[in-house]
């Protein structure tokens, strides 16, 4: 989980640095460096930390209000975030389908899917 964490933070800190000198391309390039994060690890992280990615991404997106962005880097950021949100509504409808697969299994355990057949006469 730390080595996520790291990883996540220093795409946060590699995007700082190369756009240190405009914040609206170094805000934009923080959105895009946390999709990449989200994409690369998709399959590997927990509940907790998908939980910790929703949180981050609410403060990204808290922190890009305070930037003057240009109508292009608007453009870039709102197609990044329809990515991101992509993700997070992806791993929404994984969890949903696994429920429904279990609960199937329940159900059918419960109201007799081991039942007897009839002995044939």
């Amino acid at each position: 989980m730390k080595h996520m964490i790291l990883m996540l933070f220093a795409f946060v800190a590699t995007a700082f640095i190369i756009t240190s000198c405009d914040p609206g391309k170094a805000a934009v390039q923080k959105f895009q460096s946390f999709y990449e994060y989200l994409d690369k690890n998709y399959d590997n992280l927990t509940q907790d930390q998908w939980k910790e990615a929703t949180e981050k991404y609410q403060q990204l997106c808290e922190e890009v209000k305070e930037v003057k962005l240009s109508d292009e880097l608007k453009n870039e950021l709102a197609t990044i975030q329809g990515k991101i949100v992509a993700k997070f509504t992806q791993k929404a409808a994984d969890e949903v389908k696994g429920a429904l697969e279990n609960a199937g299994s329940f159900l059918e355990g419960l109201f007799g899917g081991n039942k007897e057949e009839a002995p044939a006469e």
